[in-house]
């Protein structure tokens, strides 16, 4: 049966890296990101022989369970022979074309000890724990075989984070966003109602909704400003 894809999911796939090489895709939890960002992976790995890939995630139990995970099981779904492989801190594995993956977690400064390393392609999931030094690491990598794209995913965080403030909203960026909505057949149809009941409102903003939201209700978690301001 073909994979139907959800209509940010395909957004990916029609992104032209030579116009914007910089991807960040972020949007409520459970929202496709992770998915479609895999599918992609897989799909310019066995379409570009030799390509060199950096995937990471916070640490590299994390990226064990995100990028490497869901990228194996796309290179599965398609029926893509690789092999895997661990050494000193990282994961790799190893397409038939001699396309690599590179799993690494930069919680233990992984991304710089890939000394004299060129890659061609990039996918970096929870990206909002990265730093602008991770980020300007990672750029001055990109010579490698491949398309050239830096793909960071993420939910949001609040309005002054690094990421949102100085590429998002100046454009420094291609913002590809993933509404919840848009994936709630493939969820348990109390998800998202539970997830809005349970959540503090600023956590519902970001989790539900995708939204860059400050932590207004940290201490309050039903405060809002819309409905607590008095005008005089």
């Amino acid at each position: 049966m073909p994979i139907k894809l959800l209509p940010a999911q395909k957004e990916l796939f029609r992104i032209n890296p030579q116009e914007q090489s910089l991807i960040v895709g972020y949007g409520g939890t459970r929202s496709g990101k992770t998915f479609g960002s895999a599918r992609l992976t897989a799909y310019c790995g066995y379409k570009i022989p030799g390509m060199e890939s950096l995937l990471g995630a916070a640490s590299l139990d994390q990226a064990d369970n995100t990028v490497l995970l869901q990228t194996r099981q796309q290179l599965d779904l398609e029926g893509i022979e690789f092999t895997e492989r661990a050494k000193r801190g990282k994961k790799q594995i190893q397409l038939f074309n001699n396309s690599e993956y590179n799993i690494v977690g930069y919680n233990n400064q992984a991304l710089f000890k890939q000394k004299g390393r060129a890659f061609g392609y990039v996918w970096i999931d929870e990206c909002t724990k990265m730093t602008p030094e991770d980020l300007g690491e990672i750029q001055g990598r990109m010579s490698g075989v491949g398309p050239g794209m830096i793909l960071l995913t993420c939910n949001p965080e609040g309005p002054a984070h690094w990421l949102y403030k100085d590429y998002i909203k100046t454009g420094r960026c291609k913002v590809v966003f993933f509404p919840i909505q848009d994936n709630a057949d493939n969820l348990p149809s109390d998800y998202i109602p539970n997830l809005k009941k349970n959540s503090p409102w600023f956590m519902w903003l970001r989790l539900g909704l995708g939204q860059w939201a400050a932590a207004e209700g940290a201490i309050f978690p039903n405060f809002r400003t819309e409905n607590c301001m008095v005008n005089h």
